[in-house]
């Protein structure tokens, strides 16, 4: 069984970070939806932001093996294609792995330069800790 962890983000826009940060510190890879290759891989885990719903680092799972992410998560997005379109277009060329996972952490600041707010940054242990409780992460 090969794992892939991916983090989506942009690291300089504040709490859209997240994916790039928590990724590493799992030692797991940023990736461009565009390029990611995802020969070989059994189960992908996929970290990132999304724009807050209410509570400001709530993280929100997700297993899109066999149905798309919802759509307000799409809807959210601050990356020119965002990951429930990279996930889809990989299900529909038939390239979509077997067990896909997204966790999605609620964040409140996605200004340039900005750092975690302190929400996001404080989700970063449990987030790691439901990454690392995956079979095979």
């Amino acid at each position: 069984m090969t794992t892939l962890i991916l983090g989506f983000g942009n690291p300089d826009r504040g709490d859209d970070a997240l994916g790039p940060i928590a990724t590493a510190q799992l030692g797991g890879a940023h990736a461009n939806p565009l390029t990611i290759d995802l020969a070989g891989v059994t189960t992908l885990i996929c970290l990132d932001a999304a724009a807050p719903n209410g509570t400001p680092g709530r993280i929100h799972e997700f297993d899109a093996s066999a149905a798309q992410l919802p759509a307000a998560l799409e809807a959210v997005s601050s990356h020119g294609f965002g990951l429930a379109a990279a996930l889809e277009l990989a299900r529909a060329l038939g390239e979509l792995p077997p067990r896909v996972l997204v966790f999605a952490v609620e964040g409140v600041c996605f200004d340039h330069g900005a750092p975690l707010s302190p929400a996001v940054a404080a989700a970063l242990p449990e987030l790691q800790r439901r990454v690392r409780a995956v079979p095979g992460a």
